[in-house]
């Protein structure tokens, strides 16, 4: 006979191995599975307590990156900023722009999410209120950002030709709205020197001809052309988490690898990998990550009837060097 105690020690046993399994949950009702007597069977073979495979959750699957290296997970009851900022992120907000100069507004908050239960960081953006960090000499963008750089711990920079990799997953909301200008979700930039205005490789939600893609774009060192390396619809991202790995070897020819998982059914959404891409500045200190929203809003605020308030959500932020 199969009892609870026998699926109960199964499960402990599959628990502690690396082998994705499914939980088996027992059918109600009298009898036992392998028995002869009366009673409802999923086999044929006899009445009986069969037990049922119920497939994993989506937060089973993707359990939060706590244990990772350089990791920034919330935990739902600390200051926000002072436990990433402890954690060797920092960040950029608009949080006394316009009218919050008055009432600060702290614009990166945690929240819980039902899908992945547990707490995750949202990042708010107001089209009408925010700026670019309260400079007031920028009048054409706005960011909601967070990155590391010179007093992050030396293993979250990037030197020349070290390679990390960075592990992140995020969610754009539904009916999100891109412009033809640049919406940055993602940079990789440098800092130091003379080269580092633009990022190296940015995720970038743009509109082309009526319809929103999320582009994959490279810039050439010193202030050289931007090329789109990859597009996907941003279709298959409204709504639904994502999970991103990205591995980056910081040379002038430089190798990269990116990847985009959709969660609820781990479709491989956006794939690029490429041995030769500049990936370096010249005179650049180092490389860093940012993540967030970075948009254009057009000169004088010109694309502002196009686009809204928007709040994005970010988790699992990893960062190995190897």
């Amino acid at each position: 006979m199969i009892t609870l105690t026998h699926l109960l020690v199964a499960v402990a046993m599959l628990a502690c191995t690396d082998v994705e399994f499914e939980i088996p949950t027992p059918v109600p009702g009298g009898g036992n599975s392998s028995g002869s007597g009366s009673g409802n069977t999923q086999n044929g073979n006899g009445g009986g307590n069969t037990p049922v495979v119920r497939p994993l959750t989506m937060a089973e699957r993707y359990p939060a990156a706590t244990d990772e290296p350089c990791s920034l997970v919330p935990d739902g009851k600390s200051d926000t900023y002072a436990y990433m900022n402890a954690r060797g992120y920092y960040q950029e907000c608009p949080d006394s722009s316009g009218v919050h100069a008055y009432n600060h507004v702290k614009h990166i908050t945690q929240v819980w999410d039902d899908s992945l239960a547990r707490y995750v960081y949202r990042f708010d953006i107001h089209i009408d209120i925010d700026d670019d960090r309260g400079k007031p000499e920028i009048t054409d963008r706005q960011r909601n950002e967070i990155k590391t750089y010179g007093v992050s711990p030396d293993n979250m920079v990037a030197s020349e030709g070290q390679t990390h990799t960075y592990t992140w997953k995020f969610q754009i909301p539904n009916g999100f709205k891109a412009t033809n200008k640049f919406c940055h979700l993602h940079q990789l930039k440098g800092y130091g020197g003379d080269d580092v205005g633009n990022p190296l490789v940015t995720l970038v939600a743009r509109l082309r001809s009526g319809k929103q893609y999320l582009e994959l774009t490279h810039y050439g060192s010193n202030g050289g052309p931007s090329s789109v390396l990859k597009s996907t619809s941003l279709d298959d991202f409204e709504g639904e988490w994502v999970m991103v790995r990205e591995k980056a070897t910081y040379l002038h020819k430089g190798q990269y690898e990116i990847e985009i998982v959709r969660l609820k059914d781990d479709k491989v959404l956006l794939y690029y990998k490429t041995l030769n891409l500049d990936l370096w500045r010249i005179g650049a200190t180092a490389i860093r990550p940012k993540w967030g929203i970075y948009r254009s809003f057009g000169e004088g605020g010109s694309l502002k009837s196009q686009m809204r308030d928007e709040s994005l959500l970010f988790t699992d932020f990893t960062i190995k060097e190897e």
